[in-house]
């Protein structure tokens, strides 16, 4: 993830690649998180948004799922900006349903590089 300002550059597929959860029962998870949250209360909002991705955001949930809740961290941490990089072409029905969901203002080029710009301040 690279950092500019209070804006966030990223990799969409590095969310999904971290590593599983090892076998933990749902109160161990749920106790993790909590303590890790906790941890995480000095870092900067940019880092705190990728520590949270990497823990909610997983392959078992569409891509609309993720980017959705992604988006949703970054609100919540301060971000105002992100440009994301998409390892593969957003479905039309995913990008309709972020744009309906107005969090944010998107913009999606659909080039040979698939980046999802996100601007928290023009809602």
């Amino acid at each position: 993830m690279d950092l500019i300002e209070n804006s966030v550059v990223c990799n969409y597929s590095d969310f999904l690649v971290a590593p599983l959860m090892s076998q933990q029962s749902f109160i161990e998870v749920l106790q993790g998180d909590q303590s890790a949250q906790a941890d995480d209360a000095h870092l900067p909002a940019r880092q705190r948004l990728y520590m949270r991705a990497k823990r909610q955001l997983s392959s078992r949930f569409s891509d609309g799922e993720n980017l959705q809740r992604l988006l949703q961290l970054a609100q919540q941490e301060g971000i105002t900006h992100m440009l994301i990089r998409m390892p593969y072409p957003l479905d039309a029905h995913e990008l309709f349903e972020l744009k309906r969901s107005q969090i944010a203002a998107l913009d999606y080029a659909d080039d040979a590089q698939e980046i999802l710009t996100v601007d928290f301040r023009k809602v």
